[in-house]
């Protein structure tokens, strides 16, 4: 959050969102963010592992591959001494998780995204309350604790409240801190 945020009162709004704001010390990340700003956790749970934001990334939104080089895990299981039958059923089979795979992930992607929606309700309303001149978003998938793994968000990308859409979260990048603001005149040049 801006250095002027009003702290209390974002986190009255993040409440109404279903979202937490407590303050989060990772010396990692808080060394990389500019004097004055603050880092937030806004994870009610344990954590946000399901999350809308970045689905499109982490998904495997590609078609499946008709015909997918399967050549090396052939061989691997020949040497195991599979029947081509076995292995028939197996290509089969490998087929057929990709493809639910991509339906799964186009499912995910066209349906109903409340948590983004709640996002830009959160964030609007943050913005357009003036509790704060700009807001970012961090996505990360965390391999330890929140407050010590060490992780680069020296990415920056500054966007103004229009921009900040539904398609724009779904496809939001890990490990970039997406700032959002109301005006262009809080962006840096």
């Amino acid at each position: 959050m801006a250095p002027n945020g009003d702290e209390s009162a974002v986190r009255r709004l993040a409440k109404a969102s279903l979202l937490k704001w407590e303050p989060l010390d990772n010396p990692g990340v808080v060394k990389q963010l500019h004097p004055g700003e603050r880092y937030f956790l806004t994870t009610r749970g344990m954590c946000d592992c399901g999350t809308e934001i970045g689905v499109s990334l982490r998904s495997d939104g590609r078609l499946p591959d008709r015909d997918p080089d399967l050549s090396r895990e052939i061989k691997k299981l020949k040497k195991k001494g599979w029947t081509e039958n076995k292995i028939d059923r197996w290509i089969e089979q490998t087929k057929a998780d990709a493809a639910r795979k991509h339906a799964e992930s186009e499912a995910r992607l066209s349906g109903p995204h409340p948590e983004v929606d709640r996002w830009i309700q959160f964030v609007s309303a943050v913005l357009a309350g003036k509790h704060a001149d700009w807001v970012g978003i961090l996505v990360h998938w965390y391999g330890g604790n929140v407050t010590t793994e060490a992780m680069a968000v020296g990415n920056r990308r500054w966007l103004t409240l229009p921009n900040f859409t539904e398609d724009y979260l779904l496809n939001a990048e890990e490990n970039t801190l997406h700032t959002v603001t109301l005006q262009t005149r809080f962006m840096p040049k």
